[in-house]
C-alpha cells in the first residue's frame, strides 16, 4: 500500500509574490463595503446625534432660569431684539430651527426689506394724530378706510406720514394700552413692548367675574381653566386674548426655594474635596434646614413681553437672509 501525501496531493497556492501562506492565518470573512458609502453613513449619524444634543441642551434665559432652545431663541427674538439672522450667527443655531422657534412672531430688528416689524415703517395719521389705514376692495368692492380702527363712510380724511415707532410711543405717553395698539397696527405685543418699554405706559388690572358671582383677576381665570383641562389656544380665544398672555399666566417657573436647594445640592458635590469634611457637612445640614420665605403671588399687571409664546412646531422653510 502506497503512501499518501495531502501536501503533495494537493499543493497550497502560492501568493503573488510567491511565498506559501500561513495555514495558521486569520482569515478576514468580513464582507466588504464601500468606504465612502459608509463615511457618509457615519458622518449623517454623527450629525443626528449632535442635533439631538443641542436640542435637548438647556440654556440660561434672562431670568437666571434653565429654559429650552426653542425658548432661548424666542427670548433672544422678542426680548432681545435679536434678528433671525444675528440668532443664528452669534449662538451658531441652523437657520431653520432659529426660524421654526419664531415663525409666528414678529420684532422690530428685522431688514426694512421684508416682514412687517421694520424699523423705519411709515404710517399715514390724520392732523389730529389719528391712524388711517385704507384696506383695498376684493373684487371691484369699495376700499375700505379705517380711522383709529373704525371704519369710516365717505372720502378718506387728509393725511400726511408718520414715523411707525415714534407714534406708537406717542400713544403710549398719551395713556394708550400697548395690547390696543398692537391691534391696530397688526403687530404683536412684544413688537410694541420693546418700542415702549423705556416708558411707563399703562398697567391695566383685568378681572374675570365668575359664574358663582367672585371676582378673581384674568390670569387667576386662565389658571383655574388650565388645570381644569382647557387648552392654551382655546383660553385665548375665549378671552380674546393674544396668546401670550395666557401662556405667561400658566408657565411654570421655578420657586426661589427651589432654587435655593439647587445651589445647596450642588454645594454637596464639594464634600469629599474639602479640607474639613464634618465641618463641612454641618454647614451643608444647616443650609438644607433653611426656609426660603416666598413672595406672594402679584395679578397680571406687568406687560408680558420678557416670555414669548411658544410655538406649535411646523415645518419652516429652509431660507436665507
Amino acid at each position: 500500500m502506497s503512501k499518501f501525501n495531502f501536501n503533495e496531493e494537493f499543493p497550497a497556492e502560492k501568493t503573488e509574490d510567491g511565498a506559501t501562506p500561513d495555514a495558521n492565518a486569520v482569515v478576514d470573512t468580513s464582507v466588504p463595503t464601500d468606504d465612502a458609502s459608509a463615511k457618509t453613513e457615519t458622518d449623517a449619524a454623527d450629525a443626528t446625534d449632535a442635533t439631538d444634543a443641542t436640542a435637548n441642551t438647556t440654556y440660561t434665559m434672562n431670568d437666571g432660569t434653565q429654559g429650552s432652545r426653542a425658548a432661548y431663541i424666542r427670548e433672544k427674538f422678542v426680548s432681545d431684539n435679536m434678528s433671525r439672522k444675528d440668532i443664528a450667527e452669534k449662538f451658531e443655531f441652523a437657520y431653520r430651527v432659529v426660524y421654526s422657534a419664531t415663525v409666528n412672531l414678529t420684532n422690530d430688528a428685522e431688514s426694512t426689506t421684508r416682514g412687517r416689524a421694520t424699523q423705519n415703517a411709515v404710517i399715514q395719521v390724520t392732523d389730529a394724530n389719528e391712524l388711517v389705514v385704507t384696506v383695498p376692495g376684493v373684487d371691484g368692492a369699495a376700499a375700505i378706510t379705517y380711522v383709529q380702527g373704525k371704519a369710516i363712510e365717505g372720502d378718506a380724511p387728509a393725511t400726511h406720514d408718520k414715523a411707525r415707532n415714534e407714534w406708537i410711543q406717542e400713544q403710549v405717553d398719551a395713556g394708550a394700552n400697548r395690547g390696543d395698539i398692537a391691534k391696530l397696527l397688526d403687530l404683536s405685543y412684544g413688537v410694541i413692548y420693546n418700542i415702549t418699554k423705556e416708558q411707563d405706559g399703562t398697567r391695566v388690572k383685568h378681572d374675570v367675574t365668575l359664574e358663582d358671582g367672585k371676582v378673581v383677576s384674568r390670569a387667576e381665570y386662565i389658571r383655574i381653566k388650565f388645570a381644569a383641562g382647557e387648552t392654551r389656544g382655546d383660553i385665548a380665544k375665549e378671552l380674546d386674548v393674544p396668546y401670550s398672555i395666557v401662556w405667561q399666566a400658566t408657565k411654570t417657573e421655578k420657586s426661589d426655594a427651589d432654587k435655593f436647594a439647587e445651589v445647596v445640592a450642588e454645594l454637596t458635590a464639594f464634600t469629599d474635596v474639602v479640607t474639613d469634611k464634618a465641618m463641612f457637612e454641618t454647614i451643608l445640614t444647616s443650609l438644607k434646614g433653611v426656609v426660603i420665605v416666598e413672595a406672594p403671588a402679584t395679578d397680571e399687571t406687568a406687560p408680558a413681553a420678557t416670555d414669548a409664546a411658544p410655538v406649535v412646531d411646523e415645518a419652516a422653510p429652509v431660507v436665507t437672509e
